[in-house]
């Protein structure tokens, strides 16, 4: 029971860790028109894309 309990926290911080990446480089696709969208800078995405994955 415990390691079932182990392997589903593991799964799921996996795909954390995988949905931040995702989300990581769709921000670094947009433009300057998406970013002030989205109500971020270069500056502040600059931050974000230099987290390391298991960082929220």
């Amino acid at each position: 029971m415990r390691n079932t309990h182990l392997f589903g926290r593991l799964g799921r911080l996996i795909q954390t860790a995988r949905r931040r990446h995702r989300d990581r480089v769709a921000f670094a696709c947009m433009d300057e028109r998406d970013l002030r969208d989205a109500g971020l800078n270069r500056t502040a995405l600059a931050f974000e894309l230099n987290k390391p994955f298991w960082r929220d």
